[in-house]
């Protein structure tokens, strides 16, 4: 019998242990407040499984399921909210044990009116997209979904941002100049067939151009420079709505075909922090534009 006790207290302490040692969840939640909704969702998309989310907003508490196929939860809110908590478990005993909740407790989010996606690579990773209205004020209104693919093919993304159940006020997608040269047409025929299906699902989409690289790049990767002046000019006679950041970026003695040494790291493909300010701006000026 004392065996048996000291097994238990064994096994108990061992529990304890590893529950303490338990991991973060493996996602990337974005908490935005739209009017008078709280938008809760998972940018991890590979995940189809349901979450649990427990909130408590001012003294009200109550239990969701963020969505597995949309990845999505949505809270109301008051005009009044000012302290929200909320907590997001997995459901299953195992997950409960492996992984720790994810927290988020304090003020409430800034209202945005409204969200735009912007699907690209190092781009948006490195230019920090996400927090774009806390450096423009002109978007203050705006919160921002950055999600990185890095390989051509944009597909997945999309599927996943047409299950949202708030549809965004429109979808930017971008390519990097790392994927040329490549097959323009086969390239154009892609970008036609992804607006086609976004317009059927009733949903607004941006075509942003590739930054040129530089003559240095070009020289180590010959044909780049041309292949992807090729597929901004598709791009811009395709009928689609087109953001180009060519002019913002490019040596204008070269025509656009090449970008600024100035504006590159050293391996004149990404960009340097010059830049990123100077795009902050020009982004800040289309999307007021185009989204009044």
């Amino acid at each position: 019998m004392k065996w048996l006790l000291v097994l238990a207290v064994a096994c108990c302490a061992v529990l304890a242990v590893l529950y303490a040692m338990r991991k973060s969840l493996p996602y990337d939640f974005r908490i935005i407040r739209l009017d008078n909704k709280l938008f809760i969702h998972n940018k991890v998309i590979w995940n189809s499984r349901d979450l649990d989310v427990h909130y408590d907003i001012n003294g009200n508490k109550g239990t969701v399921t963020l969505e597995g196929n949309s990845n999505t939860a949505i809270l109301p809110l008051s005009d009044g909210t000012v302290k929200i908590k909320v907590k997001i478990s997995r459901k299953d005993l195992k997950g409960r044990l492996l992984y720790r909740p994810f927290l988020y407790e304090g003020l409430a989010p800034a209202k945005k009116n409204r969200y735009i996606v912007f699907i690209g690579a190092s781009i948006g990773r490195d230019w920090k997209l996400e927090q774009l209205p806390e450096r423009q004020p002109d978007l203050k209104d705006v919160a921002i979904l950055f999600w990185p693919e890095y390989q051509f093919d944009k597909t997945r993304i999309i599927d996943h941002v047409m299950k949202i159940p708030i549809k965004p006020a429109t979808i930017l997608i971008k390519e990097c100049a790392a994927y040329f040269p490549l097959n323009i047409e086969q390239a154009g025929k892609e970008y036609l067939d992804w607006f086609e299906l976004l317009k059927k699902n009733n949903l607004k989409a941006v075509a942003v151009t590739t930054v040129p690289v530089t003559i240095s790049n070009e020289k180590q990767h010959p044909g780049r420079a041309e292949s992807i002046y090729a597929f901004n000019s598709f791009l811009k006679s395709s009928g689609e709505k087109v953001y180009d950041l060519v002019p913002t970026l490019s040596d204008p003695q070269t025509g656009g075909m090449f970008l600024q040494e100035s504006q590159a790291q050293e391996d004149g493909l990404h960009l340097n922090q010059k830049a990123y300010k100077l795009l902050d701006r020009s982004l800040a000026d289309f999307l007021v534009e185009n989204m009044p």
